[in-house]
């Protein structure tokens, strides 16, 4: 023991020592920590190879280490030691310990087990000394691998030698003596079961022996004692590790397997508890998570479980199966264990041939039977030490989360836990104070005089509480199976009993824990109680835990006593006579009485309890605690229980820092609330953005998009006025809002602490939702409970016309009641909705922007709140409206949080009250409202994570669950029109991947409703390309409702299905829709699931029915794995999920909602293709001007005769091919691939077409070259001719002269005079009709012998474009950018005749505008001169290394110039122009030094690029031209407005369409018979009721249906989304009398313009160009 304790001190010093050495920035790899860690790891005794892998960090080997160095010293808090022969009972007796064996009777099996043990006095393990504590220990290193200390290892070759000798010596009968045969068989049979982990020093011992029994018993008790054995071997050293895993981990210690009916026996002391408690804890793998660590987002993971359960296979699957299984509503979930496996060890002396000779015994003669049947059985996991471990693991909040569900399946709930280590007692205060209970009590009131419906919080609502207490142990009665017979009619186990399936006698950790659970009455005749009645059981003998029993006695209004048939400790008699002393009711049962003589007193009651029947016990006990309740009226809530347990000193989770400041903050918040007496006008006062204001901004914000015409306004004014409107009341809202009232001010500030202060910050958002609800509780059951009895009287009222004024007037107080309602209701949703419409009217104020920075943080808190498991409301329930300005701002925020992760967004349709909430909530885990008295109103949102391991299986990172309010809302139908829920369905089925249908029951008119409704939005979507799929779940279907009955249901509902497609096609005037599966892709099999009822009963007791469990798992499975079943299944990302709902919520305020939609995801994701379209197009536009520019040199000399369509293909393949691949990987890879997808066929014909065009135009240009070639062929011969003959001429008059003394002036008039007349006498000989000006031709081929500077020129062209094309942005990106900056261009110059250009003849000033950019690159004359002089060098460069290379090898070869010329032609004909046969007149010179004609070449080539001079008027068109082709497209323009079409293909085969409008005076429309000009946008007038007068037609059209009108108004898709820009609008403001001259209209009347136009300034015009 003292090397024990000498090794945990090094230990620590070490440990200390390394965090030191963390602390100063060192890793494992440092020499000092390798060294620290090698001294741990000797003292820890564990091996080299067993330590922490590599790949774990130096905080992660301190953290394994301090949780190792915890365990070590728990298993050591007691002195006490285990003796040796204890310690081999425990583990060598493995086989026999826990063995069900023959004997005549139950009682001697403890005396026949200790017979099989029998250890010899002198047994010894190592020494007097040994300390056997390494027995029970176990050390977690290197992820969780267990480690066998050394004592282990030291016992292991002893405990396999008892366990031998006592199989080859023991039997039932000490009379009996064991055959040979039998020791053979049970010697195998050991063999067999150890296998591999046998001894190897046992082994040899064996086959030693050789059948000599006598000597192998001895040799094995040589072993056992440590004695030296007859041949010399040693004594007894260490065994194999591998034993450990029977003996110790398998097999539960003594004190853990007690036999203890439900009394839950106490363990010996404090160290075997908390040794006992982290083995549990191991066992389950919850070890990590102790204390109170596992956390709520860890249990609704959306994880394997989640895609197939199935029952637990091994002890850690317990505690994640009961979690989830709680989470699903499923009840069952709390009778989860592990079988333990099991062998029969038969050492009967007949044992081989047992079943053979079964036949001859009698069956019922079984006493005297020598035979030894050993059972060998691993202990069971109790269940409800499954839910008490997770109890002890989970932190505050996931406690609340599991008393919620616990209650939910009506099971009883923990109110006093000890401490399994301290045995300190806790009261879970916080995790009960959320426990809300309904019912209805038949005592009647003195208002109304009969029973009332409370549905209350349990903590505050003061109940009589019935105490059920045990003293002693009782065999034939189970305390807490008598209770659930008085509370749960339905036999449903409210408190887990001795009867209950998975129970075992060794519950470890229920001892001395107190439960509550509630009756709660249902107003019907056979209720057991007449009003809600709470009871307490304490488990295990109350004699032994007095401070629980204390506690009871203060609080209970009732005792019930269940006594012992066995005789009392004299601590039991003490606290049973104080009972009965008690003032408080006492009913005592008599186990070991069937007969009593009633006491006299009417509180003090005795009841038999001994063989009674169980319904008549029952009976009178209900009766008996009824009598008591009546006579002692005590009652208590939670909040006095949680008094007295703080002065008993136990500990209350609710006091720690955390929970205490978050309360404290929480009720500040409150008593900002104090002065306000009607609660009706709460939200009013502290939320006055909510109020009659905002309501009128949504109207308002609705109008605009349904704008009608007026006779002498303009669409365009009313829309310019409706924002001015909007814009004044947010201004209003402001005023009224800010500065902000106290209350909102100290919200915020709350949610924005520090991240250190999150726990205070959880709290205090429970914490004020608390007392939220109590504020309004008791006025909302007052209102719901008038509104049903108003409207049950005007259902009674008959339907005549003299009683039409009373309905009305009915109706009229409806109404009323339902705002008030509306007005009543506060809760966190509510808060939330004011810190939204804040940031949004802050937003819509522009001049409040230069305060919006204290603001900026608002989208945070909205994160903060979804993150934290709070819904966020994108649907305002009270006004029907999304704020969108809100939500972007969220989800960009959240984007910036999470990533932009990709969502399976889940969302569910269904009436009012049939059950989308508590089916979403069971399914997820999820909060979301599903009180009946105040349903869902609006959408709400949440996220729940999928883990990691099946992230890439389902292909989502998280699933985004969308909550509605109900379809047909009564309290809504009469005020706002069926349009809301048709509005709200298209909404819902658009947002959602995947929707569900709820239907409750099968109502035939229900179901039309909702079909209807639903099928129409499915239609809708498939207008806009949107491929949402749908489940439909019929709730509270019969329990027998299967097979046929179910086909014919789906038969029914196809049928349905099929007739409200075909109308709701008619209504949307869609053709081809006969059923349907031609609105959505729909499999009647598998895509409909029929659930059981939620409950198995009737409530409110009534526990949840574990087949709608079941099936809520079936349908969630099928929902997860989309992927599987959809057809073109694509996920969103969070980003297009944002522009999902903008895009679904403008189009449904529009009036025609398919007719508006616009799919910005989809541009999005186009624009981005096309941008890199314009990449993929410019490079091979790129070389294709480079290889024209090579052929036409090549052509020009000469070293190519022709061109071939096969051999461009193939240069080009060399380009293209590359860039296919290229490509195709984009449309594979890229994160919108799923939408891509469908302009792949597309982009692949423009690329294939666009190299077909290049290669064509390549061809042409080449053929034009050879042919002019072959045209000239006959001059060139000429020239040859001529200059053959000049050269000889020239010689010969060189040679005659060189005799002469002649000046230079002389010679060069004897040259000018051969020059006169030799050109005399060509001209004579050319044909009259053929002039050829033979001088220039001779000049050209003298002066220009190569095309240096033309090639260098042509290839600066090509750069002065690719520069352009890379680093300008105007040029750099698609033609819509270029537009915008041709745009912020003119805005810029303020030029009207540059406007007028750019709107007439669109096309024309694009060229010129790139123009303009060339010439302005061509400016900077410096840098260009950089370039051309760079692209010289490089020429001159190349030209020099051929020339070196062409030297050398004539050099080499002794060639002559001839030889010299065709080599170079060859080898630089592609880079300049540069004629071979024109050379004739120097091939013939006679050249021996080369080495100087090359240094002759060089310095002529340094010469000529040297003094050549840039000609920058040359290097202009074409780099103009070769841009200009690369943003050609459609130039076609909006008949209404001229807006030129976006389209990047030329004659291309869809619609014509352009992302922003004009205003239509742009094109010159006038309002008829009137100069007046039209200011309205076509994107405005295509959603009024405006018309048009078509010429063409010579009719009126209407501006909704202008394709009607012909071409060229049937080419255009105008999409109805309002998007005009400032920009048009500024302009006619900046231009308005040069525009009215230009046409001769007047702004005036219906078409002056809006004066909102005149605020607009150019500054904010360009911000929407950005």
């Amino acid at each position: 023991m003292e090397s024990f304790k000498e090794n945990i001190a090094r230990v620590k010093e070490n440990l200390m020592e390394l965090e030191n050495l963390f602390k100063e920035g060192k890793d494992r790899n440092d020499a000092k920590v390798k060294d620290m860690e090698d001294k741990i790891r000797i003292a820890f005794n564990v091996p080299r190879e067993s330590w922490m892998n590599t790949g774990q960090t130096l905080k992660d080997v301190i953290e394994i280490l301090h949780k190792q160095l915890d365990i070590v010293q728990s298993s050591t808090l007691s002195s006490e030691m285990i003796s040796d022969k204890d310690v081999l009972k425990n583990a060598s007796g493995g086989l026999a310990l826990e063995g069900v064996y023959k004997t005549r009777n139950p009682e001697d099996f403890l005396v026949k087990r200790d017979q099989l043990i029998e250890i010899p006095d002198s047994f010894s393990l190592t020494g007097p000394k040994q300390n056997t504590r390494a027995l029970y220990t176990s050390v977690e290193f290197s992820g969780g691998e267990l480690l066998p200390q050394a004592s282990e290892v030291k016992i292991c070759r002893r405990a396999q030698a008892y366990l031998l000798q006592t199989a080859l010596t023991v039997s039932t009968d000490k009379d009996i003596t064991i055959s040979p045969k039998e020791k053979g068989e049970r010697l195998q049979l050991i063999q067999t079961q150890l296998k591999n982990n046998l001894s190897t020093h046992i082994e040899s011992v064996i086959e030693k022996s050789h059948d000599d029994w006598e000597s192998l018993e001895r040799a094995l008790h040589s072993i056992i004692t440590g004695t030296q054995m007859s041949d010399g071997s040693a004594t007894v050293e260490v065994a194999v590790s591998q034993l450990e895993n029977i003996l110790v981990k398998q097999v539960a210690p003594l004190t853990e397997v007690q036999t203890t009916d439900e009394q839950n026996t106490p363990v010996n002391n404090k160290s075997e508890k908390t040794r006992s408690f982290m083995d549990l804890l191991l066992k389950l793998g919850l070890q990590d998570s102790y204390p109170k660590k596992m956390i709520k987002s860890n249990v609704l993971l959306i994880d394997k479980l989640s895609l197939s359960i199935k029952e637990p296979k091994t002890e850690k699957d317990l505690s994640s199966l009961y979690l989830y299984k709680l989470m699903t509503l499923d009840y069952r979930a709390r009778y989860l264990f592990v079988k333990p496996e099991a062998t029969n060890m038969d050492f009967g002396e007949d044992g081989a041939n047992a079943e053979d000779d079964d036949d001859d015994d009698d069956f019922f003669d079984f006493v005297d039977k020598s035979d030894t049947v050993v059972r060998v059985k691993l202990a069971q996991i109790h269940p409800m030490d499954v839910h008490m471990a997770i109890f002890h693991c989970s932190n505050d909040f996931l406690r609340q989360y599991v008393f919620t569900k616990l209650s939910a399946c009506q099971f009883s709930l923990p109110f006093l836990v000890p401490n399994p280590c301290t045995d300190e007692v806790e009261f879970p205060l916080w995790a009960l104070r959320h426990i809300r209970k309904s019912w209805h009590s038949k005592k009647q009131t003195a208002s109304s005089g009969c029973g009332k419906y409370y549905n209350r919080q349990m903590f505050n609502t003061p109940v009589p509480i019935v105490s059920f207490i045990r003293l002693g142990v009782s065999d034939s009665n189970s305390k807490s199976q008598i209770l659930d017979g008085v509370i749960s009619e339905q036999k449903h186990s409210v408190f887990f009993h001795r009867h209950c399936k998975g129970s075992t006698p060794d519950s470890l950790l229920m001892n001395g824990v107190v439960e509550i659970a509630w009756y709660c009455p249902g107003g019907k005749e056979d209720d057991v109680f007449d009003d809600c009645v709470a009871f307490l059981n304490l488990h295990g003998d109350a004699a032994e835990h007095p401070k629980q029993l204390e506690f009871l006695q203060a609080v209970s209004t009732v005792n019930v006593l269940l006594l012992s048939e066995h005789p009392l400790s004299e601590t039991a008699k003490e606290v049973s006579q104080k009972l009965s002393k008690s003032s408080v009711p006492l009913i005592c049962l008599f186990s070991g009485k069937d007969n009593i003589h009633p006491s006299k007193k009417p509180t003090k009651v005795r009841l038999a309890a001994k063989n009674r029947n169980q319904a008549k016990f029952t009976e009178e006990l209900i009766s008996s605690i009824k009598q008591c309740i009546s006579k002692y009226k005590q009652t208590a809530t939670i909040e006095r229980c949680c008094e007295e347990a703080r002065k008993l000193q136990f500990i209350v989770d609710e006091d720690k820092p955390s929970c205490k400041d978050g309360y404290e903050k929480a009720q500040t918040l409150m008593c900002l609330l104090k002065d306000v007496k009607d609660v009706s006008t709460l939200k009013e006062r502290i939320l006055p953005l909510q109020g009659k204001l905002w309501h009128d901004w949504c109207n308002k914000n609705k109008e605009q998009y349904r704008l009608q015409v007026r006779e002498k306004e303009s669409i365009e004014q009313q829309q310019s006025k409706i924002s001015a409107q909007m814009t004044k009341i947010r201004k209003e809202q402001l005023r009224e809002a800010t500065p902000l009232n106290d209350f909102m001010r100290s919200f915020l500030e709350c949610l924005t602490t520090p991240a250190q202060f999150e726990g205070t910050r959880l709290y205090m958002l429970q914490w004020l939702r608390i007392l939220l609800d109590d504020l309004t509780t008791d006025e909302l059951v007052l209102l719901e409970e008038d509104y049903n009895s108003t409207w049950r009287k005007m259902k009674n009222v008959s339907k005549d016309k003299e009683k039409a004024s009373l309905v009305q007037s009915l109706q009229t107080k409806l109404d009323r009641i339902t705002d008030k309602m509306a007005a009543t209701t506060v809760g966190l949703q509510h808060i939330m909705r004011e810190v939204s419409q804040l940031y949004e009217a802050i937003q819509m104020c522009t001049q409040a922007k230069k305060n919006t920075k204290q603001y900026a943080t608002l989208p945070k808190i909205g994160v903060t709140m979804l993150l934290s498991g709070y819904p966020l409301e994108i649907m305002d329930g009270d006004a029907a409206h999304v704020p969108l300005t809100w939500i972007n701002a969220v989800l960009d925020e959240l984007i910036k949080t999470l990533g932009d992760k990709k969502v399976f967004v889940l969302s569910i349709l269904g009436l009012q009250s049939s059950g989308k909430s508590t089916l979403l909530n069971t399914m997820f885990g999820l909060q979301f409202a599903v009180s009946a008295g105040r349903c869902t109103r609006g959408a709400f949102m949440q996220l729940v994570e999928v883990d990691s391991s099946i992230r890439n299986d389902l292909g989502y990172d998280f699933v985004l669950i969308v909550d509605t309010e109900g379809l047909r809302s009564p309290e809504l139908s009469t005020k706002i029109s069926l349009s809301h829920d048709n509005e709200l369905a298209t909404f819902i089925i658009g947002l959602g991947d995947a929707t569900v249908i709820n239907i409750m029951g099968e109502n035939p008119s229900e179901m039309h409703d909702i079909l209807q409704i639903c099928v129409q939005a499915f239609l809708r979507m498939k207008q806009v390309k949107i491929t949402p799929s749908c489940i439909f779940v019929h709730q509270n279907v019969a329990e027998g409702s299967a097979g046929d009955k179910n086909i014919e249901g789906r038969r029914r509902l196809l049928e349905r299905l099929d007739e409200m497609a075909q109308l709701a096609a008619k209504e949307e005037n869609v053709d081809g829709v006969t059923c349907f599966s031609d609105v959505i892709h729909f499999d009647i099999e598998t895509q409909v699931f029929y659930f059981k009822n939620l409950l198995q009963g009737d409530p409110p007791m009534a526990p949840p029915n574990p087949s709608y469990s079941q099936n809520v798992q079936e349908l969630k499975i099928k929902l997860l794995t989309a992927a599987s079943w959809q057809e073109k299944c694509k996920f969103s990302s969070l980003s297009e999920f944002k522009y999902r709902v903008s895009d679904l919520w403008t189009a449904l305020l529009q009036e025609n909602f398919v007719f508006s939609f616009k799919n910005t995801v989809e541009m999005m994701v186009y624009s981005s293709l096309e941008s890199k379209y314009g990449d993929w197009s410019w490079h091979l536009r790129k070389f294709s001007l480079s290889l024209l520019t090579k052929l036409e040199n090549q052509i020009a000399s000469n070293l190519i005769q022709n061109v071939t369509f096969a051999d461009l293909m193939k240069k080009y393949d060399k380009v293209y091919e590359p860039l296919k691949t290229e490509i195709e990987k984009y449309f594979k890879e890229d994160k919108n691939k799923e939408t891509l997808i469908k302009w792949k066929t597309n982009i692949d014909k423009r690329f294939e077409s666009l190299k077909s065009e290049l290669i064509d135009g390549t061809l042409k240009k080449c053929k034009e070259l050879l042919t002019s070639k072959q045209n000239r062929s006959e001059l060139d011969k000429r020239k040859t001719q001529y200059t053959n003959e000049l050269t000889q001429q020239s010689k010969r008059l060189a040679s005659k002269l060189k005799t002469q003394q002649l000046t230079d002036k002389q010679v060069t008039k004897k040259f000018d005079d051969l020059w006169s007349n030799w050109t005399a006498e060509v001209l004579k000989s050319q044909p009259p009709e053929e002039p050829l000006n033979v001088k220039a031709v001779v000049e050209s081929v003298l002066l220009s012998q190569f095309q240096v500077l033309k090639a260098a020129n042509e290839k600066l062209s090509q750069q002065i474009a690719d520069e352009l094309k890379l680093n300008n942005q105007a040029l750099s990106g698609n033609r819509s950018n270029l537009e915008n900056h041709i745009l912020k261009h003119l805005a810029t110059q303020e030029d009207f005749s540059m406007y007028e250009e750019y709107i007439d003849y669109p096309k024309r000033y694009f060229e010129r505008f790139i123009q303009e950019k060339v010439d302005e690159f061509c400016c900077d004359t410096k840098k260009l001169g950089t370039i051309h002089q760079e692209s010289l060098e490089t020429m001159k460069n190349q030209l020099l290394t051929a020339s070196t290379d062409v030297t050398t090898e004539v050099d080499e070869k002794a060639g002559n110039a001839s030889m010299w010329l065709d080599l170079f032609c060859r080898n630089v004909g592609h880079l300049i122009t540069i004629m071979r046969n024109e050379l004739h007149c120097i091939e013939n010179e006679d050249i021996k030094d080369w080495q100087f004609f090359k240094e002759m070449m060089a310095k002529s080539l340094e010469e000529m690029v040297k003094d050549e001079k840039m000609d920058v008027e040359a290097l202009r068109e074409k780099p103009t031209k070769i841009l200009f082709q690369q943003v050609e497209g459609c130039w076609a323009q909006c008949p209404f407005c001229k807006a030129i079409c976006t389209n990047t293909i030329p004659n291309h085969d869809k619609r014509h369409s352009v992302r922003f409008h004009r205003c239509e005076a742009l094109a010159g429309y006038h309002y008829h018979n009137t100069d007046h000009f039209s200011v309205d946008f076509c994107t405005t007038s295509v959603n009024s009721d405006a018309k048009f007068f078509a010429r063409k037609k010579d009719k009126w059209i209407p501006f909704k249906t202008y394709r009607d009108a012909g071409d060229p108004y049937d080419t255009w898709s105008i999409t109805a989304d309002g998007s005009e820009q400032r920009y048009w609008k500024w302009f006619i403001c900046k231009f308005q009398s040069e525009w009215e001259q230009k046409y001769g209209y007047k702004f005036k009347d219906r078409g002056n313009i809006p004066d909102e136009w005149n605020s607009f300034t150019r500054e904010s015009a360009l911000e929407e160009l950005q």
